[in-house]
């Protein structure tokens, strides 16, 4: 029989053998399963100390360190809605799901020896050719696309090979 728990960070359904017992990292995300707290804030807090919801005091100036970076996250994803909005492509991180940001072009080239292929007597893509790299701003993983002209280099060369 398997238990089932549901990664706090990622929202990403974990499930693990009994035997085993619980897994202390999410798989998924990397994020330290037990470690995951919220603060309360409200009126009846008291002026020292406040307690998070395993009922572990914590000193209020943590808490207001934590409000504050609360805020630096609201702000700054404001700020990402809008750069993922602009963007021609907003592809979704393959672990968390967000939509990620672009970080750049880079350009592949050099040492890349591109593998020709003995069913069509050519490589897929040129020697050189760009790569566009993402990045996603819940769990920071990255991740590359291809761009668009040595797409359209692929599919040009796939579709020469079908019409031969």
């Amino acid at each position: 029989m398997s238990e089932h728990t549901i990664c706090p960070w990622c929202q990403t359904e974990i499930v693990w053998d009994e035997e085993l017992g619980p897994e202390e990292y999410c798989p998924h995300c990397d994020n330290e399963l037990s470690g995951y707290r919220t603060v309360q804030f409200g009126i009846d807090r008291e002026e020292d100390e406040t307690e998070d919801w395993d009922g572990v005091e914590i000193p209020t100036d943590f808490s207001e360190e934590a409000e504050g970076k609360d805020k630096v996250w609201q702000e700054a994803d404001a700020v990402l809605r809008t750069i993922v909005d602009d963007q021609e492509e907003a592809p979704e991180c393959p672990e968390c799901k967000e939509y990620m940001a672009e970080l750049g072009v880079q350009t592949v080239g050099g040492n890349f020896q591109p593998k020709t292929h003995p069913s069509i007597g050519k490589p897929l893509v040129n020697e050189t050719f760009e790569v566009v790299w993402y990045v996603c701003p819940a769990c920071f993983r990255t991740t590359s696309v291809m761009g668009q002209a040595g797409r359209d280099t692929m599919l040009e060369r796939l579709v020469a090979q079908k019409k031969a």
